[in-house]
């Protein structure tokens, strides 16, 4: 009799696992049906066992789409159905939610950049600061002026170096900067063996 018992609960899961596993592979057929979102979302699931949860909010379901899959699984017509929206679905057991598509903004952002900044005779800056505006993220040039820094592609990048006028330019691949005295801060600043002080000290 014990035995009996213990076999009850996998003789549960085992039937569970086969209906869900038959109405993963439910296949349905439509034929060149002119539908809205909405319609075919309810046309599947009288022919299914699905049923489809949305947000109107989110998706347009007024859209204007045609349902013409032959034998294909309920999921592949949803997909079908998604492509060209921005949303996409999540199959809980047997409902269907349609969610918004995630974003990635991370690394896909980020760009390479490359460049030189040089003074008004086309001298190469040496140590100039490169800072993408509104974070810490920066580098200085190197002997020759040139410089490589990975920012996000929409950033604004801050040249500055003392004595220079600042410039702020959008981020692109490839950057070469020319720097313009800055005769206000020349007539305030000198510059010493050790450092740079005002000339009042």
């Amino acid at each position: 009799m014990k035995q009996r018992n213990n076999l009850i609960p996998w003789i549960a899961a085992i039937l569970l696992l086969a209906v869900s596993l038959s109405v993963r592979a439910q296949n349905v057929s439509f034929n060149n049906e002119r539908l809205t979102l909405k319609q075919a979302f309810e046309k599947i699931e009288s022919v299914s066992n699905y049923k489809i949860a949305y947000n109107a909010s989110q998706l347009d379901v007024n859209k204007q789409v045609v349902l013409n899959q032959k034998n294909k699984t309920v999921t592949q017509v949803i997909e079908d159905l998604l492509s060209d929206t921005s949303c996409t679905y999540e199959l809980k057991g047997t409902q269907i939610v349609i969610v918004p598509k995630r974003v990635n903004n991370s690394a896909s952002s980020k760009i390479t950049i490359k460049g030189k900044v040089v003074d008004e005779s086309g001298e190469g800056v040496i140590g100039a600061s490169i800072l993408e505006k509104g974070t810490s993220n920066g580098v200085i040039t190197d002997f020759d002026g040139n410089f490589t820094i990975s920012a996000d592609a929409k950033s604004t990048l801050v040249f500055s170096y003392i004595g220079f006028q600042t410039i702020e330019k959008m981020a692109s691949p490839n950057m070469n900067i020319t720097l313009f005295e800055d005769k206000q801060v020349l007539d305030e600043v000198v510059v010493v063996g050790y450092g740079v002080q005002k000339k009042r000290d």
